[in-house]
């Protein structure tokens, strides 16, 4: 069992994780981006993972800020903007993976606005993570379509 210190910064830094392993592999399976995977990619999944909590209110990342973690909504809703318009995020967004891909600047700010189910990765762990062919694939394509989503709010705005 792991745990982190919590933290609150300006910066946006949210470092707070606990690890339960306990029925893992059948959480991970519900959530789309995990959905169809094969026991042993899911057991490989589950083994980098670790759960968190955050309440209403709490800043899961902070745009300009470095953050430390990526954040897999299990449970719960978080809100952000794209191209200034009011964005909801549930069970399979996340957040946080700007600064852990390439260690520049989050791009938003996302808040939760329900207490949510966290599943959070360190930068060490989110590699561990896209060496799973698989997984590794899905995120990509999941990166992808919040680009063309933004891109589109982008030109869509006046």
């Amino acid at each position: 069992m792991s745990v982190v210190a919590a933290s609150s910064s300006p910066a946006g830094i949210r470092l707070r994780a606990l690890r339960r392993r306990d029925g893992r592999p059948e959480l991970l399976r519900q959530l789309p981006l995990f959905r169809g995977l094969g026991s042993r990619a899911l057991a490989r999944v589950a083994a980098v993972t670790s759960d968190d909590d955050a309440t209403a209110g709490e800043v899961l990342c902070r745009e300009g800020g470095y953050s430390k973690q990526f954040l897999l909504i299990v449970e719960g809703y978080a809100a952000t903007t794209c191209a200034g318009e009011p964005t909801m995020l549930g069970p399979g967004d996340f957040c946080g993976e700007a600064s852990v891909i390439d260690g520049g600047p989050e791009l938003r700010t996302v808040t939760a606005m329900t207490p949510m189910r966290l599943l959070v990765l360190t930068p060490a762990e989110f590699a561990a993570l896209t060496d799973v062919p698989a997984v590794g694939r899905r995120l990509l394509e999941a990166v992808h379509r919040r680009l063309r989503a933004t891109d589109a709010a982008l030109k869509a705005s006046p």
